[in-house]
């Protein structure tokens, strides 16, 4: 994917999290490296204008359960939308960005 800037961005990353425990309910993480690639696609995108949203950026997230009542692949979509925070009228504002996620079950 090509944006206005003339920057190439690989469509799909890959980076397994080998966890050796993991509970019911988990705090959980983007791994730094699809992370790193999402910021820059992000601030690449990020409209001009406060207040107003950039693309979404979703990652497929692939859980497998090692617990005797599961066992099953479980599948999540989790979508960043990211939104231009700086304040209207500021002469020279800082780059502010406030990020919004929301997570759906996939069917597997």
């Amino acid at each position: 994917m090509e944006n206005a800037l003339g920057v190439q961005f690989r469509n799909t990353f890959r980076q397994g999290v080998p966890l050796p425990f993991i509970g019911r309910r988990v705090e959980s993480w983007i791994p730094y490296e699809v992370w790193r690639e999402a910021e820059f696609y992000i601030l690449a995108t990020l409209p001009d204008i406060p207040g107003e949203r950039g693309p979404s950026v979703a990652f497929d997230v692939t859980i497998k359960w090692n617990i005797p009542e599961g066992n099953n692949v479980a599948r999540f979509r989790v979508t960043a939308t990211p939104t231009n925070g700086n304040i209207a009228g500021v002469p020279n504002p800082a780059l502010t960005c406030n990020i919004s996620f929301t997570a759906e079950k996939l069917q597997p």
